[in-house]
């Protein structure tokens, strides 16, 4: 049997994967995943930055599990509901295997990819703990308070240890001429992250830059995070040298993260707009 494991945003993983396990078990298995524009398309991904960096770390580290395996992921460009039975007709499968999605655009997703493959699409319960509308009030309505619905929850027995992942895959299917793909990094789906503006945010107190850089540590918050714009009696009185105890910038942020957008706007333009890849 030559099976797709269609992974998604929420199981990235390689332990307590019911589709990858029993397929690598039966066959031939090609672990997918694919890049939608809606994520990964120009301008989307800076709506929502940390949530893409975390998906992107994800998909990294899984990449690496895979690999470890004797196997790897395959990066396909979206959208799925397009790409994935085009593929599947390509490489020739017998079926594709994936979690089922609870929310009701990964439900109405997986139904249009289901009418447009030509094999099966089995869907495992694995994204939720509990598998959605198997908890119900005695009239069997969802429950409307969350620690009602956590008692009943608890009374359940949805609480089952974790499957480890398998101690090795099979390779890529000979002859499709598929291999491992590239994770993208932050910067090339459009994400620049200002280092003294996520200084600001996250370590406000100075807290992380005072233990680790101890010459600064008698600089106001104010300075912490941009020492070169201290007054220079500031400076002194912190006892603090620049260009001696810190030194001085190495690139002005703001005019590399403007010059960065400008290449990476021209090079998207000469795709065409296709920023998926």
């Amino acid at each position: 049997m030559r099976t797709i494991v269609w992974f998604r945003g929420k199981d990235l993983r390689v332990g307590d994967h019911e589709p990858l396990a029993r397929a690598a078990a039966e066959g031939e298995v090609t672990p997918l995943f694919v890049l939608e524009p809606r994520y990964f398309g120009p301008g989307r991904a800076r709506r929502a930055p940390h949530r893409m960096q975390f998906l992107l770390e994800s998909l990294t580290e899984l990449q690496e599990g895979l690999l470890e395996r004797g196997s790897g992921l395959v990066l396909l460009e979206g959208p799925s509901t397009s790409a994935l039975p085009r593929v599947a007709a390509q490489w020739r499968v017998d079926r594709v295997w994936a979690h089922r999605g609870s929310e009701p655009g990964g439900r109405a997703r997986d139904e249009e990819v289901a009418g447009a493959l030509e094999v099966p699409l089995r869907l495992f319960e694995g994204e939720t703990l509990a598998p959605p509308g198997s908890i119900r009030t005695r009239a069997g309505r969802p429950y409307s308070i969350f620690t009602v619905f956590k008692r009943a929850f608890q009374r359940g027995e949805f609480f089952v240890r974790a499957r480890p992942g398998p101690e090795s895959l099979p390779p890529l299917p000979a002859g499709l001429g598929l291999k491992p793909g590239r994770v993208p990094e932050c910067p090339d789906i459009g994400l620049v992250f200002n280092p003294v503006r996520q200084g600001d945010r996250f370590d406000p107190d100075g807290l992380y830059v005072r233990r680790w850089l101890p010459r600064l540590e008698r600089l106001p918050n104010r300075y912490l995070h941009r020492p070169w714009e201290a007054p220079g009696k500031v400076l002194r009185a912190a006892g603090v040298r620049l260009g001696q105890d810190y030194p001085y910038p190495v690139v002005d942020h703001s005019r590399a993260r403007d010059r960065f957008l400008r290449v990476a706007r021209n090079y998207l333009r000469g795709r065409g707009g296709n920023a998926e890849g």
